[in-house]
């Protein structure tokens, strides 16, 4: 059995997080990942960087309303989010503009002791609207590997 020298060592300090640099066209992503099927042996195990739990509300905070309504006033002006979010019951899934780092996961998310390969994708939807999906023909992916932050 092959075993990664550096797997052993992975702690649940070590976080990575992942963003796409360059894609065509360029669009909004989704970050996945996939520990075998696809050919690669094993049944599919896989995540997503982009799926973010929603925190419990906290009195005085802002609302999901407030951030809607601060978000619309953001998308009438001439910039650009760095963040669609698509809101869902357990998981609120976010969309990145090209170059905007995902959330961090802990490297304890991707332990697997028999498989080797995994698989990271994308998926698009045009910029202004996340529920318009668009094809990826070529995306460039950069990952971040941090201990202790």
């Amino acid at each position: 059995m092959r075993v990664w020298p550096w797997a052993s060592r992975l702690q649940a300090e070590v976080t990575i997080r992942g963003r796409v640099t360059e894609a065509e066209p360029e669009v909004y992503v989704r970050l996945f990942w996939t520990w075998g099927g696809q050919g690669l042996g094993g049944d599919p195990v896989g995540g997503e960087w982009t799926a973010v739990r929603p925190t419990p509300p906290v009195a005085g905070a802002t609302t999901a309303d407030e951030e809607d309504s601060l978000l619309a006033v953001l998308a009438e002006t001439s910039q650009t989010l760095p963040v669609l979010v698509e809101r869902g019951g357990t998981y609120h899934y976010h969309w990145l503009r090209m170059g905007v780092w995902s959330p961090e996961l802990s490297a304890s998310a991707f332990r697997n002791n028999r498989l080797y390969f995994l698989t990271v994708y994308a998926e698009g939807c045009q910029p202004r609207d996340y529920r318009k999906k668009v094809p990826l023909r070529r995306a460039v992916f950069e990952f971040e590997i941090r201990e202790d932050g």
